[in-house]
């Protein structure tokens, strides 16, 4: 018995020094921007990987200023909110039919929405700007909006529909039996029944939405419609990058996002797993 608990000692004690090597890897970059967030030019120069002499608060100020941070999180929180908007509209809307009616061609058109997942957005980054450009929606947060939604329906449509199957038909069939109309079924039975699932697709798209850079820098062209990850782009030329203000604003940007993941998780997770479970 005494041998058994020393072998799994041993193991346990090799996975946690394998948790602990990994954690450091994903922690070190982190650490390493916060630290260069407080540390003046000369200091990055001279130790980029060293601590900072002190906490020089001098580099969110300037930045927050200089890069008109202000402006550029109005804008963001702009693109978040519609984007949210219709991607909660357009996956509860696009899931539904096929969780819970029968139609010709269901099985083919469902495998059609899933192979969207095979696509990123950067390659039909082209063909993308030359329909927001024929539509005159450049410099115009709808247009941003429109195709985070698009390309949140593969992901979004499995996991919704996916756990719109495991919720029990008898309700919904009780509500008909009241004279209730499919509409009114939706937004009083479903609606409230799928918030783990709605949750999770709306918090993994909002950390995608926030944090995207390449689609605000082409189709977002005048300075003041840009979002944050774009606006980071003015501390970076051809001839010099200003390490300092770009790390500080690195930091900007990815703490309201980090806090809020830090309070969701636990319904990321939840939606996740009973997306997981198939009727």
């Amino acid at each position: 018995m005494m041998k058994r608990s020393g072998k799994f000692n041993i193991k346990k004690t090799i996975a946690y020094i394998f948790l602990t090597l990994l954690s450091l890897v994903y922690i070190f970059p982190v650490a390493l921007m916060v630290s260069n967030s407080f540390k003046t030019s000369a200091e990055i120069r001279k130790s980029p990987i060293g601590l900072p002499d002190s906490l020089y608060i001098g580099n969110y100020i300037e930045t927050w200023n200089t890069g008109n941070f202000g402006r550029l999180f109005i804008n963001s929180l702009t693109v978040l909110l519609l984007s949210m908007a219709i991607i909660y509209i357009i996956n509860l809307l696009t899931a539904y039919p096929f969780a819970r009616m029968n139609f010709k061609g269901k099985k083919y058109f469902f495998l059609l929405f899933l192979s969207g997942m095979m696509f990123p957005m950067q390659m039909a980054i082209i063909p993308l700007f030359k329909i927001i450009t024929s539509l005159r929606l450049v410099n115009n947060p709808l247009s941003l909006a429109l195709v985070y939604a698009a390309f949140s329906m593969p992901m979004g449509i499995y996991i919704l529909s996916t756990y719109l199957k495991s919720l029990p038909r008898e309700i919904e069939e009780a509500a008909e039996i009241d004279g209730c109309s499919s509409l009114k079924k939706l937004l009083i039975i479903i609606v409230p029944l799928s918030k783990p699932a709605l949750a999770t697709i709306l918090i993994i798209n909002g950390i995608n939405v926030w944090n995207d850079l390449l689609l605000p820098i082409i189709v977002m062209t005048k300075n003041s419609a840009k979002t944050l990850p774009a606006g980071l782009m003015y501390f970076s030329g051809q001839y010099q990058t200003q390490w300092e203000y770009i790390t500080a604003g690195i930091v900007i940007i990815s703490t309201p996002m980090v806090v809020f993941y830090l309070f969701m998780q636990k319904d990321i997770i939840n939606g996740l797993a009973s997306g997981a479970v198939k009727s």
